[in-house]
């Protein structure tokens, strides 16, 4: 048997069988061909001549002995093919000679009728139903034919597996069911032969999500409406958010007053709201939604469990119309939630804009408050936006003033090499060699590999020795990551070259030395680093460089040895 490799390494016999050659297949058996030899991927004469539709080659295959449920790489048999792609009368032929239905395919464990479901194959679905085929088989994430032909909007498969007595209320793993699937994707015809036959239209989703959530977040207006008639509860709560939030933040205008027709409430007020409506009019932007939602009564105040409030959202989208609006409510201007204010929401987002309005409004830069985790100056100098940074800062910022977690201006700032901003938080006062969660605003840079921030703070004097993390300096740090120009800079601004790190002994020669970094090596040998320093476990870089394999530091290291 050869096999040709354009074929996918199908046999002789499987290519005649795939493209229809029965006067080949033919010939090919007077002269002894094996009708069950696989070729590639497994797959077999049988499935090809299926896949191929060549009814009458599929005759003659099982008339010559072909297993009929022979399986390819892929737990594939000749009937999957059949399904997948329509062909009835091949269907029928493997039916008779006993193929298999309970057959699963390796990936996700279907059958050939989910298959054949999947693909809106009306005709293939009756006639593996007709034959006992299961019509609740799953997968193995719990789907039915159901499932699927609700999903891809076949609406006569859907009204055929249900006349076999398909599970209407069928639960995947994560307790989807055909009804949230169908109302998701806006099949109203589904959704409405679904609930004709009994669906729970409340039945929810492990995390509470129920088909009005789904609908509603899609904006499926004729499906809310069709839910909503056959009781869907108007103000259940999934993930934490009700129907109405899903069709707020989505920019659902429609949806939004059919469900406020209905008696949807802005807000619940109950532990287990995460997110208010209003935070979610809020973040779409959508004016028309905004002011609908604050007309029927919205707390502007109201957060939610995450305490993520209305105004905190509109800072996030940098919105000024709608944080004026909020403002004249009576919004809480300093208000944290997870301990930023608005006033940090816009200025990390870098809404210049918005950040002015709020100042205007007499929002504080820092709260001196041990819940503020960030001040706003922290966001700002993180990203960069200068014009934000000096606004701040003449509104009286500190720029030494971290939040609770520690991170300062200069720090955040140094690490995205961020110069500018660098250098104007040094104008207005900062300290350069303050501390941030033990780190300079130098050891940060020579970490990032930040160069030219780096040559801003040496050129301020910066302290290239303070010990920061793990008693490392900026040199250590630097030599480590094979960042060599900043090494240099180093050196040459006199940083200690042959700092011991405590516990560890360990120099800037021998974390060179230890990750490869032969450049960084020669320049600190060119400074005088001791080649006989010893770490802990008495090694010297020698001992490392050797260890590893590093031959030209090796060398380098025993040019420069007594």
């Amino acid at each position: 048997q050869v096999f040709d490799p354009q074929q996918e390494g199908a046999t002789p016999l499987g290519v005649a069988s795939k493209i229809g050659q029965l006067d080949i297949v033919n010939e090919l058996f007077q002269r002894g061909a094996d009708v069950n030899l696989a070729g590639a991927g497994g797959r077999a004469p049988l499935s090809l001549a299926t896949e191929g539709g060549h009814l009458d080659i599929v005759k003659i295959l099982l008339e010559q002995g072909a297993t009929v449920d022979a399986a390819d790489e892929d737990e594939w048999t000749a009937l999957f093919y059949a399904s997948r792609d329509g062909h009835v009368e091949i269907l029928k032929e493997l039916l008779q000679y006993g193929a298999s239905m309970t057959s699963r395919t390796a990936d996700v464990g279907a059958a050939v009728l989910y298959l054949a479901a999947d693909k809106g194959q009306l005709e293939i679905v009756q006639e593996l139903l007709a034959n006992g085929a299961e019509v609740d088989a799953t997968t193995l994430y719990g789907f039915t034919a159901l499932f699927t032909a609700s999903e891809e909007g076949h609406v006569e498969v859907v009204k055929e597996l249900i006349r076999y007595g398909a599970n209407v209320n069928a639960t995947s793993n994560d307790m989807q069911t055909p009804l949230l699937i169908a109302a998701q994707n806006g099949f109203l015809e589904i959704v409405d032969e679904l609930l004709s036959h009994s669906a729970d239209v409340n039945l929810a989703k492990d995390n509470g999500t129920t088909p009005l959530h789904t609908a509603s977040l899609k904006g499926q207006l004729e499906v809310v409406r069709k839910l909503l008639a056959h009781g869907a509860a108007v103000d259940a709560l999934g993930d934490g958010l009700t129907p109405l939030y899903c069709a707020a933040e989505e920019g659902k205008l429609d949806v939004v007053k059919e469900l406020l027709q209905h008696g949807a409430k802005v807000e619940l007020g109950g532990d287990g709201e995460r997110r208010v409506t209003l935070v979610g009019a809020s973040l779409s932007e959508n004016l028309e939604i905004f002011q609908e939602i604050l007309d029927h009564g919205a707390n502007v105040n109201s957060t939610g469990t995450d305490g993520f409030s209305p105004l905190h959202s509109a800072a996030t989208k940098g919105n000024i119309d709608m944080i004026r609006e909020l403002l004249a409510r009576g919004a809480n201007i300093d208000a944290l939630g997870n301990g930023l204010t608005s006033l940090y929401t816009a200025a990390e987002k870098g809404f210049l804009n918005a950040v002015e309005e709020l100042l205007q409004h007499g929002a504080k830069v820092d709260l001196e408050s041990e819940d503020e985790r960030r001040v706003p100056l922290v966001g700002a100098a993180l990203f960069g936006f200068i014009d934000i940074v000096k606004m701040l800062l003449d509104h009286g910022a500190n720029p030494n003033r971290t939040g609770s977690e520690e991170w300062s201006p200069m720090r955040m700032a140094s690490q995205n090499g961020h110069v500018e901003v660098v250098q104007e938080l040094l104008r207005r006062g900062a300290e350069i060699d303050f501390v941030s969660k033990e780190q300079t605003a130098l050891y940060t840079a020579a970490n990032m590999g930040q160069l030219d921030v780096v040559k801003e703070l040496l050129s301020q004097k910066a302290d290239p020795d303070i010990l920061c993390e793990k008693g490392q300096t900026a040199l250590n740090i630097a030599s480590s990551h094979g960042h060599l120009d900043i090494a240099k800079e180093l050196l040459a601004h006199h940083a200690n070259v042959d700092h011991t790190r405590p516990v560890y002994g360990v120099t800037p020669l021998f974390v060179a030395s230890e990750n490869g970094h032969l450049d960084i090596v020669k320049a600190l040998l060119e400074h005088g680093a001791n080649v006989n320093a010893l770490k802990i476990t008495k090694q010297t870089p020698l001992h490392i460089a050797v260890k590893n394999g590093y031959l030209g530091i090796v060398k380098a290291i025993l040019e420069k040895s007594p």
